[in-house]
């Protein structure tokens, strides 16, 4: 089953490559599905997989019924009636959002994916791109690059604001929110995999829902967890670092994150801009 999602990652790698112009790589990644048994895993990842690579062939406009007949001929027959149901269809129908969690945006390297939730999400600043920065950022201090989540939301537990009105409100008429997950390097902590390294960043309707919101997460106290917050403009960003197991004691804590306040501020000075994702 290991080698199984391997292919999966393999797949969506390759699509990205495609959508970046190695069209080669989108017939590979086809191929590859069609070694796939889907009976052995959960169908709907290979579902998730294929909607990525049938998204990337109806782009770059390659011969998708031609592509598709050919992955059938080689596939199992269970992978080869998943593949039937886009017969005829390309790409029309539910979005890549709906489809398989993702959507596409545009950085520094060219096209790619980003994991997609289902808030709203309408910003007028260009959050993947400075989460992209961030996660840059982080990977040259003590963690790996992190997961960019677009379409996010700010989990409240973590500063009383379950039953804070207000602060829902604020949440509510914002214009959406993006997340980086990581967690530490394994040459640096002995448990990186129950660190958790959350950033969320809310762009609020104006400055001063931001500094509200800013205000809301750092006067609430800490319970298990570290936490620090701060505005530039109407964009909030929020880090919260904790243990997610009993007895694991925390990589940081809550002096060691100050480190992340003016270099996380900075680098969304920097590239507040127009929204990238489609």
């Amino acid at each position: 089953m290991k080698n199984i999602y391997t292919l999966f990652v393999f797949c969506r790698r390759a699509t990205v490559y495609g959508i970046r112009g190695s069209l080669k790589y989108l017939e590979n990644a086809l191929t590859t599905l069609s070694m796939v048994e889907p009976e052995r895993c959960d169908y709907r990842d290979a579902v998730i997989a294929f909607a990525l690579v049938n998204y990337g062939i109806v782009k770059m406009n390659l011969d998708f019924e031609k592509l598709l007949q050919k992955s059938i001929l080689n596939s199992s027959p269970m992978m080869g009636q998943l593949l039937l149901q886009y017969k005829g269809t390309g790409s029309k129908g539910k979005s890549l959002e709906a489809r398989a969690g993702y959507a596409e945006f545009h950085s520094k390297y060219g096209p790619g994916f980003i994991h997609w939730l289902y808030a709203d999400y309408k910003p007028k600043n260009n959050l993947a791109n400075i989460g992209l920065e961030i996660s840059e950022f982080i990977a040259k201090d003590k963690y790996q690059r992190g997961i960019l989540t677009a379409a996010a939301k700010l989990p409240l537990v973590y500063f009383n604001g379950k039953n804070n009105l207000e602060l829902k409100s604020i949440l509510e008429r914002s214009m959406g929110t993006l997340s980086i997950s990581s967690h530490p390097k394994e040459n640096i902590c002995k448990t990186p995999i129950y660190q958790m390294f959350l950033l969320c960043l809310v762009e609020c309707e104006n400055p001063k829902d931001a500094e509200n919101l800013t205000q809301a997460v750092n006067s609430s106290p800490n319970k298990g967890h570290c936490k620090i917050a701060a505005a530039v403009e109407e964009i909030c960003w929020v880090l919260i670092t904790r243990s997610a197991k009993v007895g694991v004691d925390p990589f940081e804590d809550s002096e060691s994150i100050k480190r992340f306040n003016e270099p996380f501020s900075r680098t969304i000075k920097q590239n507040r801009g127009c929204p990238s994702l489609g």
